[in-house]
């Protein structure tokens, strides 16, 4: 995914949602589709130029996320 092109294209905010929607053939990413029955699988929050850190500028994103190693 081009991530500069829909940063430029999408006039986020802090507080924007972004959803996902993952096609792994996981148990995890199956449960998740499943239990919820949504196509989404992931959610994650915009954050510009945060406040809390004057030198931090641009995009950031909020995330949870699993790692199994």
């Amino acid at each position: 995914m081009d991530y500069l092109k829909l940063l430029e294209t999408n006039r986020f905010k802090t507080g924007d949602i972004l959803l996902f929607s993952n096609n792994s053939k996981s148990l995890f990413t199956n449960c998740i589709k499943c239990c919820t029955r949504s196509k989404y699988t992931h959610a994650a929050m915009i954050i510009k130029n945060p406040k809390w850190d004057k030198s931090l500028k641009g995009y950031y994103v909020l995330q949870s996320s699993y790692d199994s190693e």
